[in-house]
């Protein structure tokens, strides 16, 4: 397995098996893809697309920072989850953000995901609440 940088066309359809499944393909274009501090990180196993997520700069209304970067679409195929990716996609990132000067990286985490991110060492931020369509999240947050 590789984890690289890679183009946002490269993650899309993960983005759209995984994180909006029977959706069209325009709910998975996010205004941050094409934001000039946005990168792409994928795990692919020989040239398949495995785990993806998508970084960018982006300031959160109580979580400061000096260089705050959001995390979004993360997102592991079916057929590979409890393997390690979404960990070795966010280690590979973490290295990226850091030659950034990120200080810290945030997100909105579904449920399911919260145990995920609190062993990679996030912590949750406020209360929970309900994203139209998705379901229940926290708002995350890691110092780097």
């Amino acid at each position: 397995m590789q984890v690289s940088i890679t183009s946002v066309e490269e993650i899309r359809p993960l983005r759209l098996k995984v994180l909006r499944p029977g959706c069209d393909k325009t709910s998975v274009i996010y205004s941050c893809d094409s934001d000039n501090t946005c990168f792409h990180v994928a795990a692919k196993n020989k040239k398949k697309v495995i785990g993806i997520a998508t970084f960018y700069k982006c300031q959160h209304k109580e979580i400061k920072g000096v260089n705050t970067f959001r995390l979004r679409g993360m997102a592991t195929d079916t057929d590979n989850q409890q393997k390690g990716i979404g960990k070795k996609v966010l280690k590979y990132a973490f290295k990226e953000l850091i030659k950034k000067k990120v200080d810290i990286l945030w997100c909105n985490a579904r449920l399911i995901a919260v145990p995920f991110y609190e062993k990679i060492g996030f912590k949750i931020h406020g209360d929970i609440f309900e994203i139209k369509n998705i379901g229940a999240h926290y708002d995350m947050y890691i110092r780097l």
